[in-house]
């Protein structure tokens, strides 16, 4: 029995990493990322003076950088390919 639930758990983190580059590995998803990637602090720093500023950007950073991993994308080669496809950096 235990088998069966890694395995079925296996398959359903399998099924969510094809969502995720169904997602975002098309033309308009990889708009989508740069955008995100672009307004949530990924090309940019996070420091502000208070720390609740700070704490909540890291948390937008966070969020497009767990997408990112999942990807398996590295945001300065992301950001090269876009610029090297559309020409229109972050």
């Amino acid at each position: 029995m235990a088998k069966k639930k890694v395995s079925d758990e296996a398959q359903q983190k399998r099924s969510l990493l094809i969502d995720y580059r169904a997602t975002f590995c098309s033309e308009d998803g990889e708009r989508v990322l740069k955008d995100l990637m672009s307004n949530h602090h990924v090309f940019t720093g996070t420091f502000d003076k208070d720390p609740m500023v700070m704490a909540f950007r890291e948390g937008e950073r966070s969020v497009i950088m767990a997408i990112l991993d999942k990807l398996r994308v590295d945001p300065e080669k992301f950001a090269k390919m876009y610029d090297d496809q559309y020409g229109d950096g972050p």
